[in-house]
């Protein structure tokens, strides 16, 4: 399965009818109607629901969602995310550049999940920093080539690991760090291939510092010895 749940839509109408579901999909709850803007409502929250209740017991699905779910530290987002890591259902995010689907502006993420998963990894990439901006008709948007393309499926079907970019990580991680799949949190920079030693930086820096606490000690006592003459 893959879907896009829909973006600044009023489904303000249909949450009392979804309070009474008989099916039981919502078990994180419903988005609670906005006062003002009603299109703001996160209604992806009750389709993403809605598309984990309805996999069968070996389905897989792919499910475009608003960034800022991957990292939410409480309310639905949190629950929906803690439901997949706890199943071991989380195969993988993947951060995309904002403007990248005509349908809407904001930065989205992929949520990957695979009931059929056996091992306790998930793979995180962010490839927000992929892209050409263009021009279009309908606005601005963000286009992938087709290098690009093929390295953000190549990457996340091989679990292929690069500084900045990839991370596998392991489930226990990510219930440590509340439950966050934001590749940022986890994906590190390699120093070494920037061409930076750390162990010899290490070793450089305790250098310094022993040659600045000596030449300090000197200073003491040539202070001590100059009182000491008065």
């Amino acid at each position: 399965m893959s879907t896009n749940p829909p973006f600044k839509t009023d489904f303000s109408s249909s949450i009392e009818n979804l309070k009474t579901d008989k099916y039981n999909r919502f078990f994180a709850g419903l988005p609670n109607i906005p006062k003002k803007d009603k299109n703001s409502m996160a209604i992806y929250e009750t389709f993403l629901q809605h598309a984990i209740a309805s996999l069968s017991p070996r389905g897989k699905a792919a499910i475009v969602v608003p960034t800022g779910f991957v990292s939410a530290s409480n309310g639905i987002p949190l629950k929906i995310r803690k439901h997949l890591v706890d199943n071991n259902w989380l195969r993988g995010v993947i951060h995309m550049p904002s403007n990248i689907f005509a349908t809407t502006g904001t930065s989205v993420s992929i949520i990957f999940i695979d009931k059929t998963k056996s091992d306790d990894k998930v793979m995180l990439m962010d490839a927000s920093n992929l892209g050409t901006k263009v021009s279009l008709e309908d606005g601005q948007r963000t286009v992938l080539s087709n290098d690009e393309k093929t390295k953000i499926t190549s990457f996340f079907k091989g679990r292929i690991q690069e500084p900045e970019f990839s991370v596998l990580v392991e489930k226990k991680q990510v219930e440590d760090n509340g439950y966050s799949v934001q590749a940022g949190q986890y994906v590190e920079i390699n120093l070494n291939e920037l061409g930076y030693n750390v162990d010899e930086r290490i070793k450089e820096l305790r250098k310094e510092i022993s040659i600045l606490l000596s030449s300090e000690i000197e200073k003491s006592l040539e202070l001590i010895n100059l009182i000491g003459d008065k």
